[in-house]
């Protein structure tokens, strides 16, 4: 079992995966800290700052903690978590298919769930 982008371009057995699955984690843990970075981010720029009004303290976490970026930033974190989402989502399907590391498998579970809140606080503030 794997996925099939096109017949003959792309074939990536169950077999195959495994060389892939250690690469997905990492990279899928790497791009899940920036929407955590954005998150405490916003958090320590409210209590450091509490007299200030929504729109001023918008303007404090964009200018002081992000350090001008990306003038899209919040997309940036959103489309980071995203796709972090989505390559823990394989590494973890691809566990549970296999008869493995039970406290990797619980690791990969628990790195999904963070990334998932973290990803949905990005895609909230978007709004």
């Amino acid at each position: 079992m794997g996925f099939v982008v096109s017949k003959n371009v792309l074939k990536i057995k169950k077999n195959n995966m495994k060389k892939y699955d250690t690469l997905f984690l990492s990279l899928g843990t790497f791009l899940s800290l920036f929407p955590i970075y954005a998150f405490f981010g916003w958090i320590y720029v409210c209590i450091i700052y509490p007299e200030l009004s929504q729109p001023e303290l918008v303007a404090m976490y964009n200018s002081q903690l992000l350090f001008d970026f990306f003038n899209a930033r919040s997309l940036f974190f959103t489309v980071c978590g995203l796709l972090a989402g989505i390559l823990l989502l394989i590494s973890l399907v691809y566990s549970l298919q296999n008869n493995g590391n039970k406290t990797l498998k619980t690791i990969k579970v628990i790195l999904f769930v963070m990334n998932a809140f973290f990803t949905f606080f990005q895609l909230w503030s978007l709004m």
